[in-house]
């Protein structure tokens, strides 16, 4: 740098900062979440920090006769700020439904809520998660998200998110449909890579369109159709 002008070494420092910070969103967004998906506010896509429905009350008075399933009568959501996202079209799209979504969640603070919703352990419900933008999947994850839903069908939507976990993710997804017999994985990232316009300007939470997309893609594999009485 010594025989640079100083306005050159001015542009170089200002480059390297800037794929510095880059670096770091990709490696250590699982630790540092800030630098991950909770950065939706300053994009043009506003989010809550929550988004929660009241219908779990609702849902523990709901017969769990499951001897005869041909549909699902409880429906339950849980994921990060994706969950959000599509919070307000999927409880429209499906009366009933209880959602349970937070900024930056990972999957292992997922795991904890499992016991507020131990009601939905039956042939009746549909599990949905919406998890792994914000950090790492590992097994361990997916075994504690499963075993409390046993009886259930748990439905993993993958990841579409330029972070160096997507792969992995995804993998790991995919590899687990071999070691549970409940679980579908639901192949978000299949079709979303074709369609940037369903992004906003972080390249990982969803314009209206991205929201119908995804709904649309939850509701296209559900096993059975959805009628919650509440």
């Amino acid at each position: 740098l010594k025989n640079l002008s100083p306005k050159r070494k001015k542009i170089i420092i200002v480059s390297t900062t800037i794929l510095s910070f880059l670096f770091l969103m990709g490696i250590f967004g699982k630790s540092i979440p800030i630098l991950s998906t909770s950065l939706v506010n300053n994009y043009k896509i506003e989010l809550a920090n929550e988004y929660k429905t009241d219908n779990n009350k609702e849902n523990k008075e709901i017969s769990n006769d499951d001897s005869n399933v041909n549909e699902y009568n409880k429906m339950l959501l849980i994921g990060d700020s994706l969950a959000i996202n599509i919070g307000e079209e999927i409880t429209n799209r499906f009366n009933g439904i209880t959602v349970d979504g937070k900024v930056s969640r990972q999957a292992y603070e997922a795991v904890d809520l499992l016991g507020n919703y131990e009601n939905y352990n039956t042939k009746n419900s549909a599990i949905i998660y919406v998890l792994g933008t914000n950090g790492v999947l590992t097994e361990e994850n997916i075994k504690n998200l499963i075993e409390p839903f046993q009886n259930a069908d748990i439905y993993f939507v993958n990841v579409k998110v330029p972070r160096v976990w997507e792969t992995n993710n995804n993998k790991l997804l995919e590899n687990s449909k071999e070691k549970y017999s409940n679980i579908t994985v639901i192949d978000w990232y299949s079709l979303a890579k074709d369609h940037p316009e369903y992004f906003g300007n972080d390249n990982v939470h969803l314009k209206e369109n991205g929201v119908i997309a995804m709904v649309d893609l939850i509701q296209d594999n559900l096993k059975y159709d959805v009628k919650i009485d509440i």
